[in-house]
């Protein structure tokens, strides 16, 4: 746009209009330029944020080792209530069966541990 218009000099009759135009017009593209940014900023946070939710709905939802739903082990829980058993579902499988520190630390182990003398499953894994 501004090659196509001539410069203003003061001596224009209409002068201070262009001056009041070129100055809203610059006003008007910064905001829009700086609403597309914020917009984008947003969207990128909340788009960030979904991600995160969902990840704590699935380290909540499923054991991280088997993957396997909450509902799954409540079922069991529920039905092994009617015949005696003491099972009592997800939050004890994942505290005395599928602990995932202790498998955190068994990965680590075996990052640090010699390949030479891994046994055959640790050479696996």
């Amino acid at each position: 746009i501004s090659e196509a218009i001539a410069p203003a000099k003061k001596e224009d009759p209409d002068y201070y209009a262009r001056f009041v135009f070129d100055i809203s017009f610059f006003f008007f593209v910064m905001m829009l330029i700086r609403r597309v940014e914020i917009g984008v900023i947003v969207d990128t946070f909340s788009e960030r944020r979904q991600e995160m939710d969902k990840a704590r709905e699935s380290r909540q939802e499923r054991c991280f080792i088997c993957n396997l739903h909450r509902s799954v082990f409540d079922q069991i829980a529920t039905d092994a209530e009617h015949h005696g058993s003491g099972v009592r579902g997800f939050e004890r499988h994942i505290s005395s069966e599928h602990i995932m520190e202790a498998y955190i630390n068994y990965i680590i182990y075996l990052k640090d541990r010699d390949f030479q003398h891994c046994t055959g499953v640790e050479k696996f894994c």
